[in-house]
């Protein structure tokens, strides 16, 4: 019975969940009401999620997106894109069951919204297709970023797998003894040393007992390993075992290939000898020795390290010793290829958990404002460094800006907003003409580096290292990202520079995402001749300023704008001039209006402006204003001169209209007055007649 209990949970809450977003769509409230369902919803999502139970992804979906509709209650329309971000979110990270419950339900409160006239149907479908658009979009570049994911892994075995380094790179290990469980610090250079260190002691650990074997089982009094470095002209001791009272080759000890040592390097195979007086061996050793066996280590046909025992008596080895020497050689190189490959293992574990956080940190960025802040935060992510900066270019002004700096407060006052040019230069610039990242040299090794200009003639920060990334996408520039250290020591490792280099090719993609985005919405907003809103966002934005107005006890002023006699400039010029004449007259409504004003096109030539929190005497004032710009305006061109004069109708909410349409009706009603007077003039309504300015001169 409480099995079955759990598993229903789920389900009544995702409806429960259902019913809530059915009445935040519906019935939206304001006040007490839209907060007490604000509150509750949480309460009803944190039930879902105790103890992980079964199932409450299929709650977590609808119940979020209902609380979501509360927020766009409360908060207004232009929190919408919320709604399409979670709509993407469980597409692409929840289970299908969650996915299609989430998205059936936001397409069916739409849906219900149009059919009991809470919303018109050109919103409606627009609200669909951004739901359709951005749950495609997201589920389509989750399982491409999967994929390349998969690829990377598998590339980072075989590359871990080749490494050569001293001590640890002796053995080309970047391994880990740190499991999940760790407190210890997680900070990437703690962990890549901590890796390096662990694996070095596990495979001397390794070695002491395989040679404790070698030396028992050849009666010898000492045994060594030592490893061939990649140039091939010199072997280091790795790990040596001595009996009772035998003195020891000393940490670190190197030689070259010579003598009994170099004949097992060269020769591939084992070499057993009684040297004369204890010389000829290859290393120093403190005592004389009487007999000497050595095998090679082999790893793909070369030799990778030397495994060799002798001892004090003039007595040789024979072929019983060898055979045992020759199978200790075999567990040395499977000790030491055991330990790199968990090593390699644990680098690709590593770097998939960076990739992971920054991939998910940009996939938050559906903003272009945003983009540089998840940006930067990813970069820490994988290099805590002193200095992270982000650009963006436009092509087409060849215009670099750095829209975000991690720094010194000093240094990021200094920069952020900084533009420069193409023509400036800088490494910047340069980094996005190649289309590599730059420097190729590091700044240790150039002696002019107190020279270079990262920002244009801008004086950057002094710093000991720096790497410029490049945005690419499709081989478009887009910005770039520059990771520097103000202190020695801190460079980037070929690793980190990798790692990098894959989190910038994912940003890029961010990136043209989220400027898609903002085209879409420019495009579904506004007017693509003269920029200003179009009449479907007029709408939206006019219900906002009425709702808000009604809630404050403020007034709302429209005024209705039409271009005397446009036809006759049609006629006697054509469009093209008549285009042109529409972009001036929205420019200067744009020039006029203050930063809270809406500035929308209403269709043909005339144009609508809505005056928040205006009264009729201060709209009126704005109006005269923008009728004498336009009057005064000249504008010119292969045409000749020309100049147009406007006619204005004016009303203000709640003392001439009790909603949006009678607001509207009316300030078209005193436009129609204004046209009636001789044009060129402003007309204001007043209840049951218009009274207008005085005349001016008509065109």
């Amino acid at each position: 019975m409480r099995s079955t209990a759990k598993s229903r949970l789920p389900v009544a809450l995702a409806v429960t969940a259902a019913v809530f977003l059915l009445a935040a769509r519906l019935w939206p409230a304001d006040g007490a009401a839209a907060w007490a369902r604000f509150a509750a919803l949480p309460l009803l999502l944190g039930l879902a999620l105790i103890g992980r139970r079964p199932g409450a992804e299929l709650a977590l979906g609808p119940g979020v997106l209902a609380l979501l509709w509360v927020v766009v209650d409360l908060a207004g329309p232009e929190y919408r894109p919320l709604l399409y971000l979670w709509l993407a979110i469980v597409a692409g990270l929840h289970r299908w069951e969650s996915a299609l419950t989430t998205a059936a339900l936001a397409v069916a409160s739409e849906l219900a919204a149009w059919a009991l006239g809470a919303q018109g149907l050109g919103p409606t479908m627009a609200h669909l297709g951004f739901f359709a658009i951005f749950g495609a979009l997201y589920a389509a570049l989750l399982l491409r970023e999967v994929r390349s994911v998969r690829s990377a892994r598998e590339d980072a075995v075989k590359e871990a797998l080749a490494r050569v380094e001293t001590e640890a790179r002796d053995f080309r290990l970047i391994g880990s003894l740190l499991g999940p469980e760790s407190k210890a610090p997680r900070d990437p250079a703690t962990l890549a040393e901590v890796r390096r260190l662990g694996s070095v002691r596990a495979i001397r650990e390794a070695l002491v007992d395989v040679l404790e074997v070698a030396r028992l089982g050849a009666g010898a009094d000492s045994a060594f390993v030592f490893v061939l470095n990649d140039a091939g002209d010199r072997l280091k001791l790795a790990e040596c075992v001595v009996g009772e009272g035998e003195p020891p080759l000393p940490e670190g000890y190197t030689t070259g290939p010579l003598g009994a040592l170099g004949a097992v390097v060269r020769t591939l195979r084992p070499v057993n000898l009684q040297p004369r007086g204890g010389k000829g061996l290859g290393y120093d050793s403190t005592a004389t020795v009487g007999a000497f066996l050595g095998v090679p280590v082999l790893r793909n046909g070369h030799v990778a390290a030397v495994l060799a025992v002798d001892r004090r008596a003039a007595d040789p080895f024979g072929d019983r010793e060898e055979l045992i020497l020759e199978s200790v050689a075999r567990e040395v190189d499977r000790a030491i290829e055991s330990e790199r490959i968990f090593a390699a293992m644990d680098q690709v574990k590593y770097e998939q958990e960076r990739f992971y956080d920054a991939f998910s940190l940009l996939n938050q960025a559906i903003s272009v404002d945003g983009f540089a802040g998840q940006l930067i935060e990813a970069v820490t992510r994988i290099k805590p460094v002193d200095f992270v900066a982000v650009t963006l270019y436009e092509a087409e002004a060849h215009r670099h800006q750095v829209v975000g700096v991690k720094a010194e407060a000093t240094l990021q006052k200094s920069l952020e907003g900084h533009p420069f040019h193409d023509k400036d230069g800088g490494l910047v610039a340069m980094a996005l003409k190649n289309g590599h990242a730059l420097p190729y040299v590091p700044l240790s090794e150039q002696p002019d580096r107190a020279k270079l200009q990262l920002f244009g003639h801008h004086e950057g920060p002094a710093l000991e290292s720096v790497k410029v990334f490049p945005l690419l996408h499709r081989g478009a520039p887009l910005g770039a990202l520059i990771v520097g250290s103000l202190r020695r020591g801190r460079e980037l490792s070929r690793e980190e520079e990798r790692m990098l280099d894959t989190v910038t090719a994912h940003a890029a993609n961010s990136l043209a995402n989220a400027r898609m985005y903002q085209r879409m919405e420019m495009m579904a907003t506004t007017d693509a001749l003269t920029g200003a809103f179009n009449r479907r966002r007029f709408g939206e934005l006019l219900d906002e300023c009425l709702a808000r107005a009604a809630r404050f006890g403020r007034q709302v002023s429209v005024l209705m704008i039409d271009a005397d006699h446009f036809k006759s400039v049609n006629d006697t010029y054509g469009h093209p001039v008549g285009d042109l004449v529409l972009q001036r007259i929205a420019s200067m409504l744009q020039a006029e209006a203050r930063r809270t004003d809406v500035v929308a096109r209403y269709g043909g030539e005339e144009f609508v402006v809505i005056l928040d929190e205006t009264d009729a005497a201060g709209a009126q004032r704005v109006a005269e204003r923008i009728r004498a710009r336009i009057e005064a305006e000249l504008i010119q061109g292969d045409f000749g001169r020309l100049r147009v004069t406007a006619s204005l109708g004016l009303a203000t909410w709640p003392l001439q209209a009790q909603n949006r349409e009678e607001l509207l009706e009316r300030a078209d009603s005193a436009l129609y007055e204004a046209k009636r007077k001789g044009r060129n003039r402003v007309a204001v309504y007043r209840d049951r007649s218009t009274v207008s300015e005085p005349p001016r001169a008509a065109m």
